[in-house]
Parts: C-alpha cells; sequence; structure tokens
C-alpha cells in the first residue's frame, strides 16, 4: 500500500509539475510577461510559500510530528510524504521564477504593479501570521 501510495504522489507531483514550465519558457522566449497577471503570479508565490512551510516543517521537524501525536494518537499516521515535499519546493521556485520574470522583463520591481485588494490579501495574512504565536502562546 505503500509503494502504490508513493508512485501515485510522485505521479500527480510530475503532471501537476509539468504545468509550470510552458509559461516560464514562453516568457523566456518572448522576453516578456505581458498578459500575465502579477496579482495571480505574488498570490502563487505566497500560497506555495506557506504550503511548502507546512509540509517541510511537517515532514523533516519530529518536534511537530510529536505534537501532531499527541493530539491525534501516539498511531496516528504522518501523512505528509516526499512527494508533498518536493512538489512544494519545486512549485515555490518556479512560481518565484516567473514573479522574477516580471520584474526583469517588466523593468524593475514596479511592474508588480499589485491590485489594492491583493495588496489588502498579502498585509492581512502578514499580520495573521506575525500575531498568531502571540495570540496561542497567550
Amino acid at each position: 500500500q505503500g509503494n502504490v501510495s508513493a508512485a501515485i504522489g510522485y505521479i500527480y507531483f510530475l503532471a501537476w509539475s509539468v504545468s509550470f514550465y510552458p509559461q516560464v519558457l514562453s516568457n523566456f522566449k518572448r522576453r516578456s510577461t505581458t498578459g500575465l497577471s502579477p496579482d495571480f503570479c505574488v498570490l502563487n508565490v505566497l500560497g506555495f510559500a506557506c504550503y511548502t512551510a507546512y509540509n517541510v516543517s511537517f515532514f523533516w521537524s519530529t518536534a511537530i510530528q510529536n505534537m501532531y501525536k499527541r493530539r491525534h494518537g501516539p498511531d496516528a499516521e504522518i501523512t505528509v510524504q516526499s512527494n508533498d515535499v518536493a512538489f512544494a519546493l519545486h512549485a515555490l521556485i518556479l512560481s518565484s521564477i516567473t514573479v522574477l520574470q516580471i520584474i526583469y522583463y517588466g523593468g524593475g520591481v514596479r511592474a508588480l504593479k499589485l491590485s489594492k485588494s491583493v495588496v489588502f490579501i498579502i498585509v492581512g495574512i502578514l499580520m495573521v501570521c506575525a500575531t498568531y504565536p502571540v495570540l496561542i502562546w497567550a
């Protein structure tokens, strides 16, 4: 059962990972990111950064795994697998490259013209991340 799950996991990793390359290669070939939404790309980086932090910490941190087992029982299975970590890291890197292409081909950081709603979302998420540890330990 473990081998089947791992095989399916790596198949999804490969299939989904391939989807990042056409945009990056198209941007490189055209030397342009015209028509690409900076909002979408920046939110992708933020989302994949959070997803990567979750997967990496859950996969490699015995402290987090032990906290999970204390909450869900000593026999609780750690469901994050190596393919989850590989996908998260790969997605973060490729989505970051796309944002860097927007900056590079667009003439600088000003090319990242984010909408006010996206800036609000980012600030809100960062505020939650900054205050959450204080709230749960209070």
